[in-house]
């Protein structure tokens, strides 16, 4: 139930038995992600997603990220996604996923009346069920419970759903 990469780090330390917090890892994991002048891993960002389908959907597309804006915003940009493409990030929302509110705000925002989420983690299927929301998962395996379908990938999915 974690879609954040400062808890997930914390949980990940714990089962190799290392003790940390979260104010012990956010600095060391931002320092290595960001790197100094966002020469960090964060340069290694690649998208997942054929741009030229962006234009082919004629949805409106929102982006709900556990990161803080900036760094979602300097990875959207060296990914190549336009300015005008929704986000919700960290701030944005008291509760991240799994809760509903990161959700309810881009069904607000993008204007939907009827939101597909699609996502690839056991967090973000539980944020679409709590705001009833269809989910379409990415990743390998068999459709599971609360699942309205899915792909190997997200390119797969917007080909099949939408085109």
């Amino acid at each position: 139930d974690m879609n954040n990469d400062w808890d997930a780090t914390v949980e990940l330390l714990r089962r190799t038995g290392v003790k940390s917090s979260r104010k012990e890892v956010v600095p060391v994991f931002q320092d290595i992600y960001l790197g100094k002048n966002w020469n960090g891993l964060i340069r290694k960002e690649k998208l997942l997603l054929d741009r030229r389908l962006l234009g082919k959907i004629g949805k409106k597309i929102a982006i709900v990220t556990g990161r803080p804006r900036e760094e979602a915003r300097m990875a959207m940009r060296r990914i190549g996604l336009p300015e005008s493409t929704l986000l919700v990030a960290m701030e944005d929302t008291k509760e991240g996923k799994p809760g509903p509110e990161p959700l309810l705000l881009a069904k607000k925002l993008a204007g939907a009346k009827f939101p597909l989420y699609i996502g690839d983690s056991a967090s973000d299927r539980l944020a679409a069920a709590r705001t009833r929301s269809g989910f379409v998962a990415i990743g390998k395996g068999k459709t599971q419970a609360g699942e309205f379908a899915r792909f190997r990938d997200v390119n797969s999915a917007l080909e099949e759903l939408f085109l």
